[in-house]
């Protein structure tokens, strides 16, 4: 619910770690007792702003030792970010949740799924640049694709995969006879999608396969930065079920780390794997994640990856997603 990279403070007794092997995650309260008064409790969160604490998570078990009246105070102190029957999250960071529209017309989400998308969500300009990336990506993937066949407005159906909060699917609102799908692993994105983009259809998906949709259910398929973030042992799999929903002859579209980002990230043994037409990985145990980035060479795309699920390769394009820089890879089912 909150970007991997934030710091927060999570309610937790002595006996109850529960969130703090999260990255970031410092147990709270920090020096006052559990049961000091709720505005000695706030206090401490408001130190640990200053210190840059971004959120605050109260776990629901954390009603029974926390003082009453602490969660309303916090509520009406700060933005609830995700207030259900398992836990409380506020944000304490700066980034303002949006209070209208965005320049399309649809709901413009909180700041902290653009966190979770883009990686960042406390920056003068969050909203701009979210709608600015999206109609970039969504330009980027029209043109290929009228390129290399039918065009976006063509097709009888499409699906974003990993859509998190439709920065590229809202461009889609507007396509007359197309039936636009979302899917992603994230929950709360995906039930605030179905909320606030109620011309698309949307579905949860696990981290591994597969997905609920039947055979032979798309015309294009396309994921802009999921593959980048996938550890290999997940790669084919999700690359062969992608392929399995796309129509014969219908195309599937994946952006892509290549040569830009390699030189850029990798360090020198990462980038000799690289270089030899091999994939390379970092930071492998943060699948999923933003952090978790996957780069695939040329040859491998070509001689390994296309070819593991019976695809064609149609185009590529180079630094063709302007948000990320990544490559742009169109394959065909035969």
């Amino acid at each position: 619910m909150v970007p991997p990279h934030a710091l927060l403070l999570v309610a937790a007794r002595d006996d109850s770690p529960a969130g703090l092997g999260a990255p970031g995650a410092l147990r709270f309260p920090r020096s006052a007792p559990p049961d000091a008064p709720a505005d000695v409790l706030l206090a401490e969160v408001e130190a640990a702003r200053g210190e840059g604490v971004h959120f605050v998570v109260l776990p629901r078990q954390s009603d029974e030792w926390l003082p009453a009246g602490f969660a309303d105070a916090l509520r009406a102190a700060h933005r609830a970010v995700l207030d259900d029957r398992e836990c409380l999250v506020v944000a304490l960071h700066d980034a303002p949740a949006a209070t209208g529209p965005g320049p399309d017309g649809l709901p413009l989400p909180p700041p902290e799924f653009i966190g979770l998308t883009l990686g960042i969500y406390d920056v003068p300009g969050l909203y701009k640049g979210f709608i600015e990336s999206g109609t970039r990506d969504a330009h980027a993937i029209r043109e290929i694709v009228r390129t290399n066949g039918p065009g976006v407005r063509r097709l009888d159906a499409l699906l974003d995969f990993g859509c998190g909060c439709g920065r590229v699917l809202r461009h889609w609102a507007n396509l007359p006879d197309t039936r636009v799908q979302g899917s992603d692993f994230n929950p709360y994105m995906i039930d605030w999608c179905r909320r606030a983009l109620p011309f698309a259809g949307f579905t949860l998906n696990g981290v591994a396969p597969p997905l609920e949709y039947g055979d032979a259910a798309f015309d294009l398929v396309y994921a802009v930065s999921v593959f980048t973030h996938l550890p290999e042992p997940l790669q084919l799999p999700w690359l062969r079920e992608l392929a399995r929903v796309v129509r014969p002859g219908g195309r599937l579209l994946l952006s892509l780390n290549g040569v830009q980002q390699a030189e850029a990230l990798l360090d020198q043994e990462q980038r000799e794997r690289f270089d030899a037409g091999n994939l390379a990985v970092i930071w492998a145990d943060r699948a999923g994640t933003n952090a978790c980035t996957v780069f695939h060479p040329g040859p491998y795309r070509r001689e390994v990856f296309a070819p593991a699920a019976g695809l064609e390769v149609l185009a590529e394009r180079p630094d063709a997603i302007c948000n990320a820089g990544q490559d742009l890879l169109l394959l065909r089912r035969p």
